[in-house]
Formats: structure tokens, sequence, C-alpha cells
């Protein structure tokens, strides 16, 4: 099983892929398992400091993404917007990410 911070890392390049390119349908496919991974990890009780909550953040706003281009968001909320605040959650997600890599690597040290 990958630790936390790679299921991170992965959501990370996914969201880059898509802020960069301009039809994002195939890079969402690989978006599931990655979610599913982090969502899972979440509702785990956390044995100290919780550094999921910006990759909850970003797997919600991926989610509305994908229901803007499926049509199923509310009709003000355009794609643009959602492209807008993934690219704005990306340096938190990023910083939460690099915490999480020292907490495991903390935690390998013994």
């Amino acid at each position: 099983m990958k630790p936390l911070s790679q299921h991170m890392t992965d959501l990370i390049a996914i969201a880059e892929d898509i802020v960069r390119f301009a039809e994002p349908v195939t890079v969402l496919r690989r978006f599931d398992a990655i979610a599913a991974e982090i969502r899972r990890i979440d509702a785990l009780p956390a044995e100290d400091e919780r550094l999921t909550h910006c990759a909850m953040a970003m797997v919600a706003l991926i989610d509305g993404l994908r229901g803007a281009l499926q049509g199923r968001s509310q009709p003000n909320t355009s794609r643009t917007a959602w492209l807008m605040l993934i690219g704005a959650t990306l340096p938190l997600l990023r910083a939460e990410a690099y915490r999480q890599f020292v907490a495991e690597r903390e935690l390998a040290r013994g």
C-alpha cells in the first residue's frame, strides 16, 4: 500500500494536468482510484495532525469540474471557475503533501 504522501503527489500531478491541458477528460480517468484512497484515509482516525484537508478539498473541486463538464453542476458555475479554484488550491496541497511526507519519514525513523 502506498503512503498517503504518494497519493497526494499523484493528486497534485492530476490537478496540474487538468489546469495545463485544455481537455481534462482523459486526466479525470486516473482520478477515481486516487480520490477513493484519499477519502478512505481521511475517514480513518488521525493519530497526530490531520493532513488531508487540502487533499479532500482538491478531490471536491475536481469532482465539481467533472460535474461541470458533464452538465451536472449549477448553471451559473463555469468550467473556468472550477479550473481557477483547482489552480489556487495547488500550492496549499503541495505544502500539505510535503508536511505529510516529512511526518511519514519521521515515523519511519522511529
